[in-house]
């Protein structure tokens, strides 16, 4: 139900944000992402909670136990686990950022090439990661989730030459960053479901996204120059 509210949201968003400035509202509500942001809050306040919560909250008073105790308890039990997936989503990070968010800028100011090239291998590569995490993905749970990510980290390391070197635009460098995408959104596409099945039962939602977070956190980090 609440996935559906959500894609009502997304759908009629610039209704949304002609009825705000019709009602003369602040800019910070309607403006662009803001008004999809603002909505969400108002619709998961009266969104109810999950089955699952509702359960380890019920099983927590039985047990008269607290969450805080409940974490300290997972952590002393999975804290190698815990880090392990914290340092598995900082390379992940790493990974996902350095090829794509800087790219566009090295297409331009490096190999010179106008905004109408760039913004075409852009779609070529989004187009590839696109296929890559929906066909990777599928097949690691049949194959596995260790293997699939494995093969693609060795195959993007082994385009990274046909990315960044290759001298034709129109075939060469499209292609590598088609595939370079292809693979690198392939292996972090099974990241969810990885860290899913990574996580204790109970903690299944914080793990992840405590780890992910902080592997993010992680791959923010800014270096100073030496020089």
């Amino acid at each position: 139900m609440v996935t559906k509210v959500m894609l009502l949201v997304i759908c009629y968003q610039p209704w949304l944000t002609m009825l705000s400035r019709r009602l003369d509202l602040p800019g910070a509500f309607y403006s662009g992402w803001r008004c999809f942001c603002s909505s969400s809050c108002v619709f998961r306040i009266f969104a109810p909670k999950s089955p699952t919560f509702e359960k380890t909250k019920e099983a927590r008073n039985l047990m008269a136990r607290s969450y805080i105790m409940d974490v300290w308890i997972m952590l002393k039990n999975h804290y190698l686990r815990t880090i392990y997936m914290i340092i598995l989503m900082a390379f992940f990070c790493f990974l996902a950022h350095v090829t794509q968010d800087l790219y566009p800028t090295f297409l331009e100011s490096q190999l010179g090439h106008s905004t109408m090239e760039q913004t075409v291998t852009s779609v070529v590569y989004n187009i590839g990661a696109i296929i890559g995490g929906i066909l990777v993905v599928h097949y690691s749970s049949d194959v596995s989730r260790k293997l699939c990510i494995l093969v693609c980290a060795v195959l993007v390391g082994a385009y990274i030459p046909l990315w960044i070197y290759a001298h034709n635009i129109q075939h060469s460098l499209r292609f590598g960053a088609f595939v370079l995408q292809f693979f690198v959104q392939g292996s972090f596409g099974v990241v969810p479901a990885h860290l899913n099945e990574l996580s204790p039962p109970g903690f299944r939602g914080n793990t992840s996204g405590l780890s992910y977070q902080l592997g993010n956190m992680i791959s923010a980090a800014q270096f100073a120059d030496p020089g």
